[in-house]
């Protein structure tokens, strides 16, 4: 890019006259700038704008949209938390959220946010599936609705949870993509009822993945969104189905456009240790909701879920 400078200006400020009196290059105001050598300079000097937790690198300083006339909030993020800033105290404090959530970016993954449908969305470029392997399905009910035991080890989901299934393999894939509400909780074994996308099918031995918005998995980030949800304020996990065997895991940037929410340079797949990275790629939800599972926000107006 080549620079072109406009001058000579030989006036700066000047205060010494009224406005309409004032000479054709000389400014009635000038704010952290000066006049040089017939050029007008930006003064440089820095103040100070606050103290993350435990001395981390800011890895993002955004805005964060209120929804009411004129308010905002500084939202900062270093490499594991998320900040508001309280300008009563001129301090950065952890943004209070239902889910325990621990980002798990590097000191070089900046974050990129945008406000959207009533939520403040994050991405660091760090991919990330909210899940656990499944290997059995059992104890499937007849009728509607549909109650199936589903083994997952290590699972932490808890009663109210929404999950839905991925990448099921053999006997047990016609359950991909079934969203269901956790119902009786345990580890390894988990019990969900679903009203709509049944019946299960038992399946003992098969391969596959469980995902819920609800459950922040150590280690792993993709793209998340803040606000008032219907579990209260606090962040959820975005994980949405591109097709039965694959889950969005994360992007680089994050756009609303006429009604769509695009995702740039994304992150996809259904194992977290082999996600494949599509740099030229875009990723854009269906005109409408983007919220595919609760929770979703409740303010500033309640939104709905497409996907259950």
């Amino acid at each position: 890019m080549t620079n072109f400078m406009i001058g000579p200006i030989p006036e700066g400020l000047q205060k010494q006259v009224k406005p309409y009196a004032i000479a054709e290059n000389a400014f009635e105001e000038l704010t952290n700038a000066y006049q040089w050598r017939g050029r007008i300079v930006r003064r440089q000097g820095y103040t100070l704008l606050g103290r993350l937790a435990n001395n981390t690198p800011v890895m993002g300083l955004r805005t964060r949209e209120l929804f009411n006339l004129n308010r905002q909030q500084l939202i900062a993020f270093d490499t594991t938390d998320a900040y508001g800033f309280d300008p009563l105290t001129s301090l950065f404090t952890p943004l209070p959220s239902v889910m325990p959530t621990v980002w798990s970016g590097t000191n070089y993954q900046f974050f990129f946010t945008t406000n959207y449908a009533g939520a403040f969305w994050a991405t660091n470029f760090n991919p990330g599936l909210h899940g656990f392997d499944v290997t059995d399905f059992s104890f499937q009910a007849g009728t509607g609705p549909w109650t199936v035991n589903v083994t997952a080890p290590g699972n932490t989901f808890q009663v109210g949870d929404i999950v839905y299934f991925l990448n099921i393999s053999g006997a047990g894939e016609p359950n991909n993509l079934i969203f269901a509400e956790v119902i009786t909780a345990g580890d390894p074994t988990f019990t969900v009822e679903a009203s709509e996308g049944g019946p299960f099918t038992d399946a003992v031995g098969i391969t596959g993945f469980v995902l819920s918005p609800s459950v922040s998995v150590p280690g792993q980030d993709g793209i998340r969104y803040y606000g008032t949800l219907t579990n209260g304020d606090g962040w959820a996990n975005y994980n949405p189905p591109i097709d039965p065997n694959n889950a969005l895991a994360g992007c680089l940037l994050i756009f609303p456009y006429r009604g769509y929410l695009v995702f740039l340079n994304t992150w996809e797949g259904n194992d977290p240790d082999t996600l494949i990275n599509y740099g030229n790629r875009a990723r854009w939800t269906q005109i409408g909701t983007p919220f595919y599972a609760p929770p979703i926000p409740t303010v500033p107006s309640p939104q709905t879920a497409d996907g259950l």
